[in-house]
């Protein structure tokens, strides 16, 4: 592997991970901020 191949593929595996924890924050904030969704359901 040369030096490029491995800032590139470092670069894509922080791309993925930084979109998995904005996903996951998003997520989280969702669920915080609309409870009466849950409500009907219960």
């Amino acid at each position: 592997m040369t030096i490029g191949d491995i800032i590139g593929a470092s670069y894509v595996t922080a791309i993925l991970l930084a979109v998995v924890v904005v996903a996951r924050i998003l997520d989280n904030t969702q669920m915080r901020k609309l409870p009466k969704d849950r409500d009907p359901a219960a």
